[in-house]
C-alpha cells in the first residue's frame, strides 16, 4: 500500500485537530518541500532521501512512517512515527517491561 493510500483508509492516522504537530497531507505542498530539503542536502553532501515522505520501512509486525510536518513554530520538517500493524487491523499491542534482579532488562 501506498503512503497516501495507506492515510486515506486509516484516516485515524492523520487526525490533526488538537495536535502538537499537523501532518501536511497536501501532495503538491510534500512535493516542493522535498524537493527544497533535496536541494539542500545535496549542498550539504547529506543522503537526499531524508526529504523522501511516506512509508520509509514495513514488514509484517511494524510501519515507519515519515510524515512533513508543522511544527508549532511555523516550521515545516519531516517527523517519524512508528505504527503497529496489528493496530491497523483492530488489534492492539502490548509492551511488557521485563525485570531481573530488579533491573531493567
Amino acid at each position: 500500500m501506498d503512503y497516501y493510500g495507506l492515510l486515506k483508509k486509516h484516516n485515524e492516522l492523520v487526525r490533526n485537530q488538537d495536535s502538537f504537530l499537523k501532518i501536511i497531507l497536501d501532495p503538491l505542498g510534500i512535493e516542493e518541500w522535498g524537493n527544497n530539503t533535496r536541494e539542500k542536502l545535496i549542498i550539504k553532501g547529506l543522503p537526499e532521501e531524508w526529504a523522501d515522505i511516506g512509508i520509509e520501512y514495513q514488514d509484517p509486525y511494524i510501519m515507519i512512517l515519515r510524515d512533513l510536518v508543522k511544527f508549532p513554530s511555523g516550521r515545516l520538517g519531516s517527523y517519524f512515527r512508528l505504527i503497529n500493524s496489528a493496530d491497523l487491523k483492530g488489534g492492539q499491542a502490548t509492551a511488557i517491561l521485563p525485570v531481573l534482579e530488579n533491573k531493567i532488562l
